[in-house]
């Protein structure tokens, strides 16, 4: 059963009443991490809570590519006009920290979306500050979730998802789960522009918390 929205704004009350609802407890981020990433235009720099080394098990960064192989938390900081974040299928307990960022992505010929959840993965997305993801591929999504996986999305601050001069703003696949918020003490706001689909899922898609302008 294929989930859109595709409405200019998406209330709680409307979602109450078209969406499941899931009983949990909101993330709290307490500013620590295993790693953090920092774009600056074409490159990106590591580095961990402790100062230590880099973990090649956990993550790979190939130019403005940075991919996700190991259960963590990562900050995701600073700005580029053309970088992407790829978390490997089967990886479980991944937390995305995005904190200030600002992330665009054209794609190209092996990847065209901007942030992609590999299949049967685990991830959650918290939003810090204010933050933007942008992708102006004409197949990809600015948030792609592939099957089978799940992904939460939480946190405190902003976060605009715009692929008005791509496709879909955020695209699950099948079997693919996204919840929007933990619960009402979420204070997150997500706004998502698209030229095709806002928010869609050949999934499930789950509004507990947050305000989602769509």
């Amino acid at each position: 059963m294929k989930t859109t929205f595709t409405q200019k704004a998406l209330s709680m009350a409307a979602a109450a009443a078209v969406l499941s609802a899931i009983t949990s407890t909101a993330y709290a981020y307490n500013g620590n991490y295993d790693y953090l990433f920092t774009y600056d235009d074409d490159s990106v720099t590591a580095a961990t809570d402790d100062d230590g080394a880099a973990d090649e098990a956990a993550y790979t960064i190939d130019g403005t590519t940075i991919t996700i192989k190991g259960i963590g938390t990562y900050v995701v900081t600073g700005s580029s006009e053309n970088g992407s974040i790829s978390v490997k299928k089967d990886t479980d307990g991944v937390t995305l920290i995005f904190e200030d960022l600002t992330l665009s992505y054209a794609g190209d010929t092996e990847n065209t979306d901007t942030v992609t959840v590999g299949k049967n993965s685990t991830v959650d997305i918290v939003i810090e500050g204010d933050n933007t993801v942008t992708n102006s591929n004409d197949d990809g999504a600015a948030i792609k979730i592939k099957s089978g996986a799940s992904v939460t999305i939480t946190g405190d601050g902003t976060l605009e998802v715009d692929a008005s001069e791509g496709n879909n703003g955020i695209k699950g696949a099948e079997s693919a789960t996204l919840t929007i918020g933990e619960d009402s003490s979420d204070s997150f706001t997500l706004t998502v522009s698209a030229a095709n689909n806002g928010v869609a899922s050949d999934g499930s898609i789950a509004v507990n918390g947050g305000t989602v302008n769509i």
